[in-house]
């Protein structure tokens, strides 16, 4: 059977994949030190700082999200509280008036009616 390196020689002479490049490396040996190679180059051009900066972004967008999610929250708890005032205001409001309105009533009704009527458009000169 042949090698791995083999067939990718093979497949590229009959253009089967155009993509793939003869790295050289067939033994698994070899791709620890093609991976080794990456790491340290990695390491020295910043890829991986480059990478983390990226995750540490992505992270700061799912916390201002979160952020903006848990201020509409708030937002609305606080809409809600204040229309319940509003409510609880505009209810005592009503119980104030019904009250006054009932007193009134009563007044009228244990007021003796006087014989002579008060009117004040006809005022001694």
């Amino acid at each position: 059977m042949a090698s791995t390196c083999d067939l990718i020689r093979m497949g590229q002479e009959l253009g089967l994949n155009k993509r793939a490049k003869f790295t050289g490396f067939c033994g698994e040996r070899e791709i620890k030190q093609k991976s080794e190679k990456d790491r340290r180059w990695k390491e020295k051009t910043g890829w991986r700082i480059e990478n983390k900066n990226r995750n540490k972004r992505k992270e700061k967008k799912e916390r201002d999200k979160g952020k903006i999610e848990k201020e509409k929250k708030e937002k609305e708890k606080d809409e809600r509280k204040k229309e319940k005032e509003k409510g609880k205001k505009e209810e005592r409001r009503r119980e104030r008036r019904t009250k006054i309105e009932l007193a009134e009533a009563d007044i009228a009704k244990t007021a003796k009616p006087t014989d002579e009527p008060q009117s004040t458009a006809t005022a001694p000169l």
